[in-house]
């Protein structure tokens, strides 16, 4: 009975091939818990380490009042909504890339907006898009609790891609 319900499943698109891509993404994240520790504001070293030779892009505009204090040769902000005075570009994350975006920026910044995205492994593989080869992602996704156990280690493997609240990068 048993291998006839095996055989009656229907496979439709490539869902197995995707999560086996998802895992590689989740397992190539480095997490750096230094500011969990020493609760220092981590935007300060973002734009310590950004040079004045980088083109920057600002996802969600967080780093909003240390905006002027990064000296690039160019800021861009991208956001999915119109908000006035800013973003410089209007996209959706989990949208199709545009060529134009290609490989344009040396640093990437996410701050808290994967946890928005309805889905994050397309938003993370578009800004890998966008970023040049040498290129950094800074980002984070704040998660509810500050502290998991490790009896959740399963949910965790998932979820740390998804909701922890480290510094990342890709």
């Amino acid at each position: 009975f048993m291998v006839w319900l095996y055989i009656m499943k229907k496979i439709i698109g490539k869902a197995q091939e995707k999560n086996l891509r998802n895992i590689d993404i989740i397992n190539k994240a480095k997490v750096n818990n230094y500011y969990i520790k020493n609760h220092e504001d981590f935007r300060v070293k973002i734009i310590n380490s950004i040079d004045k030779t980088d083109e920057v892009l600002d996802i969600g505009k967080y780093s909003r009042e240390f905006n002027e204090k990064i000296n690039s040769k160019n800021l861009t902000t991208l956001d999915a909504n119109d908000f006035g005075d800013y973003p410089d570009i209007i996209f959706d994350l989990c949208d199709e890339i545009d060529n134009s975006l290609i490989e344009k920026y040396d640093k990437i910044i996410c701050l808290a907006i994967l946890e928005h995205v309805y889905n994050p492994f397309k938003a993370v593989e578009n800004m890998r898009s966008m970023l040049k080869p040498v290129g950094v992602i800074y980002g984070y996704a704040p998660y509810l609790y500050f502290y998991q156990e490790l009896n959740y280690l399963y949910i965790l493997i998932i979820l740390r891609y998804f909701y922890f609240y480290h510094y990342w990068y890709l």
